[in-house]
């Protein structure tokens, strides 16, 4: 009996740690994410997120299309939980907005 306190004493602290364990879409951690804010703290807190990739077309003067992609823009990142997401925008590193969708 002991012993499987012990194991489940040590999951625990492993869940605390990694950072895997449990929902981290919550209104709790949107909440701790701030404008100006590091991407690396908000991976602190939310896990790796997933990054989205922006692609934009443009025309020509000759009429015809060509994909175009900002070479230093802002990206975003999102992390889904079931129906909620949250979106990061960020630009060299630091965040510039942030929204959660709990569609």
């Amino acid at each position: 009996m002991a012993v499987s306190r012990v194991l489940v004493a040590l999951v625990c602290v492993m869940c605390v740690f990694m950072g895997g364990c449990g929902d981290k879409v919550t209104d709790e951690n949107f909440d701790q994410i701030t404008v100006g804010m590091r991407l690396q703290e908000v991976e602190d807190i939310m896990g790796d997120g997933e990054k989205l990739e922006v692609s934009g077309v443009s025309i020509s003067g000759a009429g015809v299309a060509g994909s175009s992609r900002p070479s230093s823009g802002p990206e975003t990142y999102e992390w889904r939980s079931g129906n909620k997401i949250i979106s990061v925008t960020v630009k060299d590193g630091v965040v510039l907005s942030k929204m959660k969708n709990w569609g």
